[in-house]
């Protein structure tokens, strides 16, 4: 590759070509292409093209499957991070199951009773109130 006079000041162009290594570039030969270089490239080109197959007849099931696996893992995980979570305070008392009140005689009776209580708040204490209601 030579200097060009337009693109270097004169200097610069002096420096290149009293350059020791472009003298010696400028001397040097020219290595020449082997004889059946074209018969390598050409060879290696069609080994290569070859070993690749098209997308179109690729298995894509292994890939199918290991990408849904890990969908559905993925979303497992999420699903498991976002249930929500039971809270328990030990400070906090606990309350008793609701009482299933089977008979309908008990039903009407704490009603009538419920009705009752909330006419005359003294007919019955709070805790006959909760014991109703609860």
């Amino acid at each position: 590759m030579k200097a060009t006079k337009n693109k270097l000041t004169e200097n610069e162009f002096q420096d290149v070509e009293n350059d020791a290594l472009w003298n010696l570039l400028d001397h040097g030969s020219q290595p020449a292409a082997s004889p059946t270089f074209l018969q390598n490239t050409l060879r290696e080109a069609r080994i290569q093209g070859q070993n690749k197959t098209a997308w179109w007849k690729q298995n894509i099931i292994p890939k199918f499957l290991v990408g849904s696996a890990v969908a559905t893992c993925a979303i497992v995980v999420a699903f498991n991070f976002m249930s929500p979570q039971t809270i328990s305070a030990p400070g906090l008392a606990q309350q008793p199951p609701a009482k299933e009140t089977e008979n309908p005689l008990e039903e009407a009776l704490a009603h009538e009773l419920l009705a009752a209580a909330s006419t005359d708040p003294d007919l019955l204490t709070d805790g006959e109130i909760l014991e109703l209601l609860f």
